[in-house]
């Protein structure tokens, strides 16, 4: 036995079986971890994907949610001359918010209404308004200043969830690398819908 020892480590090489087996074992364990690698970035790029999607629409729905809030006054689109036909992938309403300034001795100088609404255009939500001294002001043709609120905007839809106008159901469509992502809303307002 200890002849078959001395005779083992008087060899200072590999045996071509040694070679031949590190040589087809090497190439699987590199390409294991290559192909764990790839798979591991794959799924991070898809999981910031849906994140995105998620942030992008959550932003939007709080941003809609917000301003439906703080309205003084729901209108329906259709009560604006010409909106309808301008934008017809309004929201169907238009929220009116009015700024009252005040002189220093507490009387009122100058009010101020705010009518602002959303529209689908190509895949993105876009938010025009207007501002104007006359209450009795709708005309569709002074919207303007076109901001993107968010993009990859499939469908948006407002509708009426009672009789009294309190609850409005906000319903956005976006897309999302694993199919559309639908984010549902109810809104209570403090003003009526008219």
């Amino acid at each position: 036995m200890l002849r078959f020892r001395e005779a083992y480590l008087g060899n200072r090489g590999f045996t071509l079986m040694e070679v031949l087996l590190a040589s087809s074992l090497i190439p699987i364990l590199i390409l294991s971890l290559c192909s764990l690698l790839f798979f591991t970035e794959n799924l991070t790029s898809k999981g910031e994907e849906i994140d995105l999607a998620l942030c992008n629409a959550r932003y939007a729905m709080e941003f809609i949610k917000g301003e439906f809030s703080s309205a003084d006054r729901i209108l329906p689109s259709s009560s604006f001359n010409k909106l309808d036909l301008l934008l017809p992938t309004n929201i169907g309403f238009v929220m009116m918010e009015e700024e009252i300034s005040y002189n220093s001795d507490g009387t009122i100088r100058k009010i101020n209404y705010n009518y602002r609404t959303y529209y689908q255009k190509n895949d993105e939500l876009v938010r025009v308004a207007y501002n104007s001294g006359n209450k009795s002001l709708y005309e569709g043709t002074l919207f303007s200043g076109h901001n993107q609120i968010c993009d990859g905007l499939l469908n948006i839809s407002v509708s009426r969830l009672d009789g009294e106008g309190n609850l409005l159901a906000l319903s956005l469509d976006f897309i999302q690398a694993d199919g559309p992502l639908e984010l549902e809303t109810i809104i209570s307002l403090r003003c009526p819908v008219e």
